[in-house]
């Protein structure tokens, strides 16, 4: 089940299907490609990464034209079969 959020309802910190939804529906498997590279990630006490609202809405800001934070593809492995 995928949650709903209204404009002020978006929480700070988003896990990567959330982040998905907020930037319109985008898949998962593009986000991890080509937006999440862009990103920081945060990895919680339960063990989710999470991306920060404000370095979604920069990369948005920027039409995804912002230098990768990682050159290693090892991180990818805490997404799974992404």
């Amino acid at each position: 089940m995928t949650r709903r959020f209204n404009s002020p309802d978006w929480p700070r910190l988003m896990s990567v299907d959330i982040a998905c939804a907020y930037l319109g529906g985008m898949k998962v498997a593009a986000f991890v490609a080509s937006v999440a590279p862009r990103l920081s990630a945060y990895k919680m006490a339960d063990g989710v990464l999470r991306f920060d609202r404000r370095d979604l809405d920069a990369w948005v800001d920027n039409r995804g034209d912002v230098s990768p934070k990682r050159s290693d593809d090892d991180w990818v492995r805490s997404f799974g079969d992404a």
